[in-house]
């Protein structure tokens, strides 16, 4: 019987401190410098480092920076003309959209710490995901004064060779998030002296044949979305309370729209189970993770620390941050913990089966199904097929 363990958590950049924190059930158990530079706006894991882009946001200069063990190993400072929006790794390159300080039009490529390249795609990029052996850039159009041009487009990009086809799109065209089968493209709307103008659109793409399959109608203007097995969930920025679209990802419905009571919207991510959401940054009161169950809509809050964090992009745990991982191990079917744990063991519905103090518990003897297993310091999900 083979069981995985996933807890309940996400990583979460905090845009005014300038660190990263893992969020583990409603605490904070690690956090880290997210470099020297200011304004981090995004980062991928890759193994064991954490590469984080940093912005500069309007009033500093932008780095790419490699934290590994909780310390910068390297840090690439860029220019002043820079302003890096997001990052993905393609085998050994890395690739980083630029939005610039009043233009630019380039993915620039890393490799071993350094710029060996640029890929030119349309006017001031901003998301970037690689999937289906594609990199697909999202480019706003917008312009330095921040009006709008017809230049909003996604881009698919060959990495063997940097070819480049494109299909354009409305307006700031913003984040790209990939499943199996299809790309989705996300444009955030466009402004009107800082108003908003209810024309944000997300666009369902082929990736092979790079055609638009479908696309919803008008939305409010939606700051991010993530992908999940069956619906997508889509948020609007507000300084009171963050609207949240959940649309049917086959035919492309809007089937609710909800509101979360914290300001403030920072990011969502799905880790296969559940969605995430950043909220509380920029606002008053404390940020907190908002976290739903696709399947039923289960949902609860970890609020996690004060408004100095800020809402910045979301990274959801699958599986356990490191800090977490210590306190445990798991070999043939039997969980050892660090010391002796005040431990208890619920069903899926909530009933409780077991209850007791150990420095161990065997897994194997629960029987097929899925399982919440609470200890000292956190909580488990257990299931196995």
């Amino acid at each position: 019987m083979t069981w995985l363990i996933i807890s309940y958590g996400a990583y979460v950049i905090g845009q005014n401190t300038q660190r990263i924190y893992a969020i583990y059930q409603n605490q904070i158990v690690d956090s880290f410098t997210t470099g020297t530079r200011p304004v981090p706006n995004h980062f991928i894991i890759s193994n064991d480092t954490f590469i984080v882009v940093n912005s500069g946001g309007f009033s500093g200069d932008g780095s790419i920076a490699f934290i590994r063990n909780n310390n910068i190993i390297y840090e690439l400072l860029l220019p002043s003309h820079m302003n890096p929006m997001q990052i993905v790794k393609v085998n050994n390159k890395l690739y980083f959209t630029d939005f610039g300080n009043t233009f630019n039009n380039k993915v620039y490529i890393i490799q071993n710490y350094n710029i060996v390249d640029s890929i030119t795609v349309s006017k001031r990029p901003d998301g970037i995901a690689y999937c289906f052996g594609y990199i697909f850039v999202a480019s706003t159009g917008i312009n330095s004064d921040y009006s709008y041009d017809d230049t909003s487009s996604v881009h698919r990009i060959n990495p063997s060779n940097n070819n480049t086809t494109r299909i354009r799109v409305r307006s700031n065209a913003k984040s790209i998030k990939c499943d199996n089968n299809f790309v989705y493209v996300m444009t955030a709307g466009t402004y009107v002296n800082w108003q908003p103008q209810n024309n944000s659109t997300i666009y369902k793409i082929e990736p092979i044949s790079f055609t638009i399959i479908d696309s919803t109608r008008n939305l409010e203007n939606v700051f991010e979305f993530a992908v999940g097995n069956n619906y997508i969930f889509a948020g609007v920025w507000k300084f009171d309370s963050v609207k949240v679209y959940k649309i049917n990802k086959n035919d492309f419905n809007q089937i609710d729209s909800f509101k979360l009571n914290f300001g403030g919207f920072g990011g969502v991510d799905y880790d296969g189970e559940y969605f995430k959401f950043s909220l509380g940054g920029f606002t008053g009161g404390s940020n907190a993770i908002y976290v739903l169950r696709e399947s039923d809509n289960f949902s609860y809050y970890y609020t996690h620390h004060n408004n100095d964090v800020g809402s910045g992009y979301i990274k959801a745990i699958i599986g356990n941050p490191v800090s977490i991982q210590e306190r445990y191990v798991v070999k043939d079917g039997v969980i050892y913990f660090s010391k002796e744990e005040f431990i208890e063991v619920y069903e899926v519905s909530g009933r409780k089966i077991l209850q007791t103090k150990a420095n161990r518990l065997n897994i194997n003897s629960l029987g097929t199904g899925i399982y919440i297993i609470k200890y000292s310091n956190g909580a488990l999900r257990v299931f196995a097929p």
